[in-house]
């Protein structure tokens, strides 16, 4: 074909300039879209927009359930796609008109409430500090301690969250919270007391309970926790953070096909947290030692959680049980990759190593657990029992001395422990004292 000719056919000319003349327009849209958007800002009035976008932000709120205008819980679900997109447009634009006007301290708690919703927790903080200044409320200290909590700053949260019970000890919400940021800091027992301030105040209160129950199973009170859990479940239905959690609790008891059918109800259910269920439910079949469907279960934990370093040691473990110690390393090898700070994968990894006899590797293992967890006086016991394998007779003993100055009690066991029997035969130990 002839294309100098094709494109003198007056269809093909039409065609053409249309194509153009639709660039064209695109391009200037581009260009003029954020133009105009400015002017119409510059020619609306704020003190008649702000009203408007608030009550969009409640329309939104109030479709997809946000608390726009009140005290939020810890731990609020994610939101659909659509609800971040309006939420931003509209945030967006009551950012650009507030730069105007000073907005009301109740306008701040809905715009910090805005903010919580979308995760943007920085922003929020900056609302609620306006907020406060305004009029300092339960609310919005509550409101504030929750953004505190999720940047990671604790012990502010709590002194937020004290505050909104100061001013209004009525309600169960700061304290439910606040004993939510004592169970991050691993104070359970004053988490406790503030769960039972706030079910004195709300007796119904699921959430409150499994909270509850889940700082009693970090105590050890596995029944007590069981208790709360079976109530929430009472008052909430088929609860899937209370099933995983009441499961949790039966596998600590050792009753672990309570435990398995409470997890597979859990899944039945079709939560977000599939990945934290089906890696319980593995440890579970872990303790009953069917290894394989553990890790069938860490399988499916891991394809929908990737980086979990949990999961790679336990399923490494579960390899290892079955004598599976090169897929077992490669497991730990991955869970150091993502985190390389994990004593526990060291130890484990040269566990493996040591069933391999490959003792240099896991010399060089139990050395780096060591250094991270100085306490893991197993880690020294096998470094031993190598040395001694190894014919390094002076090291197995150095070992073995650092063993009881780390662990006085394996100056018991040393008397009854049939490898230390056989290094103690052989050479002179232990250097620090006698143990007999």
């Amino acid at each position: 074909m002839n294309w100098q000719t094709f494109f003198e056919w007056p269809a093909v000319r039409i065609i053409t300039l249309l194509a153009a003349l639709a660039g064209l327009v695109r391009f200037f849209a581009w260009v003029l879209g954020p133009l105009r958007r400015w002017w119409r800002r510059r020619t609306l009035d704020p003190q008649k927009e702000i009203p408007r976008l608030f009550d969009a932000l409640e329309q939104v709120a109030e479709e997809f359930g946000i608390p726009i205008r009140g005290p939020l819980v810890q731990n609020g679900h994610p939101l659909p796609s659509d609800a971040i997109e309006k939420l931003q447009s509209i945030t967006g634009q009551i950012e650009s008109f507030a730069q105007a006007i000073t907005l009301s301290a109740q306008e701040y708690l809905e715009f910090g409430n805005a903010y919580s919703a979308l995760q943007q927790f920085d922003k929020a903080l900056q609302k609620y500090d306006r907020s406060i200044a305004l009029r300092p409320t339960s609310i919005r200290y509550n409101n504030r301690a929750i953004a505190h909590a999720q940047l990671g700053h604790l012990e502010r949260a709590i002194d937020d969250y004290s505050k909104a019970t100061e001013l209004n000890p009525n309600r169960p919400q700061p304290f439910s919270n606040r004993g939510v940021a004592y169970m991050h800091l691993d104070q359970f027992e004053r988490a406790i007391r503030d769960f039972d301030t706030a079910l004195h105040l709300e007796p119904n209160y699921p959430e409150i309970l499994i909270n509850r129950g889940v700082a009693y199973d970090h105590l050890g009170d596995h029944e007590r926790a069981i208790e709360d859990f079976d109530k929430a479940l009472e008052l909430a239905g088929d609860d899937p953070v209370a099933l995983l959690n009441r499961g949790r609790a039966y596998s600590h008891l050792r009753h672990h096909q309570r435990a398995i059918a409470d997890y597979d109800k859990a899944l039945e259910l079709s939560p977000d947290f599939r990945a934290e269920i089906f890696y319980n439910r593995g440890d579970t079949y872990s303790c009953l030692k069917e290894y394989e469907r553990a890790i069938q279960d860490y399988d499916k934990a891991l394809q929908l959680d990737p980086d979990d370093a949990g999961a790679l040691i336990q399923r490494g473990n579960a390899y290892a049980d079955l004598k599976n110690y090169q897929r077992a390393i490669k497991d730990y090898s991955e869970a150091l990759r993502i985190k390389p700070d994990f004593a526990e994968a060291f130890y484990n990894r040269g566990n493996a190593y040591f069933k391999l006899r490959n003792y240099q590797r896991a010399i060089e293992d139990y050395d780096q657990s060591l250094e991270l967890n100085p306490e893991l006086s197993s880690a020294l016991y096998n470094e031993a029992c190598i040395y001694f394998l190894m014919s390094q007779k002076e090291q197995a003993s150095d070992a073995l001395d650092q063993l009881i100055r780390l662990d006085p009690r394996w100056r018991e066991r040393a008397k009854t422990d049939t490898v230390v029997g056989d290094i103690r035969d052989v050479i002179r130990w232990p250097k620090s004292e006698s143990i007999t």
